[in-house]
């Protein structure tokens, strides 16, 4: 889910809202302008009436996809553009799609697109200030960590690898920030191969951006074009997503979950 606004009459919060409908086997999209605590509009309301709905699923939602495995991703540009991703398990691809103006035509989505084949799974999309579009994700059956950047919504993908050593990449979250003039992605990501360890949890970031995305990892030697670390933590890391997020002052918290309950880690 993606919010931009503050909720107020003169500053109408907007949601973006994407998942997946195990019962009809589809990747839908809702949205809805808040202004106020009872002021909602659009496809995210309470259409319950007490009577039983077959499809599963309450009116407005609109359907890009079927098929997808699990947590579809959604961003949206500056210019509200919003843009959705997904795993599809039947051709096992990356699909994506955008809808240019999702409120004033919510039904107006591009067909669905392959990214990257045999890949895709847990994707994680942010976008940036300039309308670019990042996306990291799953590649399974080579434990890797892949990244996309798009610099406009039908751009052209050009697959990375950002880290492949052993096992890796999973339970991932990404978030965009901007550094000395240029948006750096952070990968915030669980090391399979050393599940059950402190060593479980990992973190990259692409080092001085200049045009097109360039390999963090090939052949499993790290290329430098990527800042990869463990995060060093005080308890095991269970096997769930690692989340990140930035603080107004720049500094980023990583939040993950541990047999002594959820904890943060900062860097200064």
């Amino acid at each position: 889910m993606v919010v931009r606004g503050q909720g107020t009459v003169a500053n109408p919060a907007r949601i973006y809202l994407i998942y997946f409908d195990n019962v009809m086997k589809q990747v839908k999209f809702r949205y809805a302008d808040i202004s106020g605590a009872d002021t909602i509009s659009g496809s995210i309301q309470n259409f319950y009436d007490g009577t039983y709905e077959p499809t599963g699923s309450a009116p407005g939602a609109h359907a890009l996809g079927s098929t997808a495995m699990s947590r579809p991703a959604i961003g949206v540009t500056p210019d509200g553009t919003a843009v959705a991703a997904w795993y599809d398990t039947n051709s096992l691809s990356l699909n994506y799609s955008y809808n240019p103006d999702p409120f004033n035509d919510p039904a107006d989505w591009t067909t669905p697109r392959t990214l990257d084949t045999f890949a895709g799974q847990m994707v994680s999309i942010a976008t940036d200030a300039d309308g670019g579009i990042h996306l990291a994700y799953h590649q399974a059956s080579s434990g890797q960590l892949r990244y996309i950047f798009l610099d406009a919504p039908d751009a052209q993908a050009h697959p990375v690898v950002v880290d492949s050593y052993l096992s890796v990449g999973t339970n991932l979250m990404m978030q965009v920030q901007e550094e000395s003039g240029t948006h750096v992605p952070y990968i915030a990501y669980y090391y399979g191969s050393l599940g059950g360890t402190r060593h479980s949890m990992k973190l990259a970031y692409r080092m001085p951006w200049a045009g097109p995305a360039d390999p963090g990892a090939v052949q499993d030697q790290y290329t430098g074009n990527w800042e990869i670390t463990s995060v060093p933590v005080p308890h095991i890391p269970k096997d769930y997503t690692v989340s990140i997020g930035f603080l107004p002052g720049g500094e980023f918290v990583l939040g993950y979950a541990s047999d002594e309950g959820i904890e943060t880690g900062r860097r200064f």
